[in-house]
């Protein structure tokens, strides 16, 4: 990191390389102060990062330059472009050795107000960090193909942000499957536990006993049925059996299926 005096030294001579191109240029003595001025407010706002390094912390630097007549458009155009003000904040903060944040940039600007309240500065200076614009990425073309082990179909198109995947073909059905709605339950009585992976125990509990029931009586039912070579196993619906006040069990499921967690807070 260097030291304020040598900052100051190279400044100094940055300021009398511009003086040497006054002369037949667009650039005036008042134009040069500014500049220079400038240089040393951003150069007070370089800040040091420990272990001889330095960082400014800043990738938006705007100028506002006070109105004054006919001059402000020779001073923006003068500080502006590819040798203008940004070049020479690029390499004050390079001589620094500090850190160019992504996306630096100077913006340049004269206000239409003719008598702002710092009109005691011919300038003024706001230090900010602006977000960058988010990439609109799009979404890659791709395939997802079953190589072991027996599978339908065995390929599938990723063609969304998320794609549902199960042991069983009928899990998704709007024929066959189930799905249990425990946000139903709860809402029908508080006293529900919210975690719903373990309402088929619930038996033993006033509570829960209705909820419990109907699933077990509808695996039982599923499973009894399944005792004869090709016929398909019987799936009932458990909210027929009546034990619980509302119904919480779809069949068949209702779809599309939530792509959310439907957590109860």
């Amino acid at each position: 990191m260097r030291s304020l005096e040598q900052l100051d030294r190279w400044i100094a001579g940055r300021v009398k390389g511009w003086a040497t191109k006054v002369a037949g240029g667009q650039e005036t003595p008042g134009l040069l102060e500014i500049r220079r001025d400038i240089l040393e407010d951003v150069r007070d706002h370089i800040e040091p990062a420990g272990n001889g390094r330095s960082v400014f912390p800043y990738n938006y630097v705007l100028v506002r330059l006070a109105p004054s007549g006919s001059g402000n458009h020779l001073y923006e155009s003068a500080l502006a472009g590819d040798h203008g003000l940004e070049a020479d904040l690029r390499a004050l903060l390079a001589e620094a050795g500090a850190f160019v944040p992504p996306g630096f940039s100077v913006t340049i600007e004269t206000p239409s107000d003719p008598a702002p309240a710092w009109h005691d500065s011919p300038f003024r200076i706001e230090y900010m960090n602006r977000r960058p614009a988010p990439a609109s990425a799009s979404r890659p073309s791709a395939r997802l193909i079953v190589v072991k082990g027996q599978c339908d179909p065995t390929e599938l198109p990723i063609d969304s942000d998320r794609v549902n995947l199960g042991r069983l073909k009928e899990v998704t059905s709007e024929k066959d499957g189930l799905r249990r709605r425990n946000d139903l339950a709860f809402a029908a009585n508080p006293s529900i536990p919210k975690n719903p992976h373990t309402f088929l125990t619930g038996v033993l509990s006033p509570v829960t006993f209705g909820v419990a029931r109907e699933g077990q009586e509808q695996i039982a039912t599923f499973f009894a049925s399944e005792t004869v070579p090709g016929i398909t196993p019987l799936v009932i619906d458990p909210d027929a059996l009546g034990l619980f006040p509302v119904a919480v069990y779809e069949v068949p499921i209702v779809l599309p299926l939530p792509e959310g967690l439907n957590f109860i807070p």
